[in-house]
């Protein structure tokens, strides 16, 4: 394991759910949140398929393969297929206003705060509401 970013420590048993930089306590984790953390882009992630029923063997991609998911609450592939999959998901997704709110959740620099804005909005809510209970299956 690379050593804690705040304390230096040798061991660091937990990653920043932002930046993935490794810590080793709460503190340490709290002391690092008060620094800039940029969240990790996969600049070199696959294409997305352009036609929805395009299907084909993905490669693997690094949060799949990370064994750090200690809740055991980490989607796997066949979970975000089965939504990406589901007409009434699809549907949905075909409002601008909603793929409209999405953008901006993904554009914020407050991600967390964007997405409880969402939350409020009665399409929003739905959305999430069907996509989740597809993992309840």
């Amino acid at each position: 394991a690379a050593p804690c970013v705040a304390c230096a420590a040798a061991t660091s048993s937990y990653k920043c759910p932002t930046c993935r930089s490794p810590y080793c306590s709460v503190a340490c984790y709290k002391s690092h949140r008060e620094t800039t953390c940029e969240p990790v882009r996969a600049s070199t992630a696959p294409a997305v398929a352009e036609r929805a029923n395009e299907t084909r063997e993905q490669p693997s991609r690094a949060f799949e393969e990370d064994s750090e998911d200690e809740l055991g609450t980490r989607a796997h592939r066949e979970d975000l297929q089965r939504v990406a999959d589901d007409a009434s998901v699809r549907e949905k997704l075909r409002s601008e206003r909603l793929r409209e709110i999405i953008r901006a959740i993904d554009a914020a620099k407050d991600g967390e705060k964007a997405l409880a804005k969402a939350r409020e909005d009665p399409e929003f809510r739905a959305f999430t509401e069907d996509a989740l209970s597809l993992f309840e299956r």
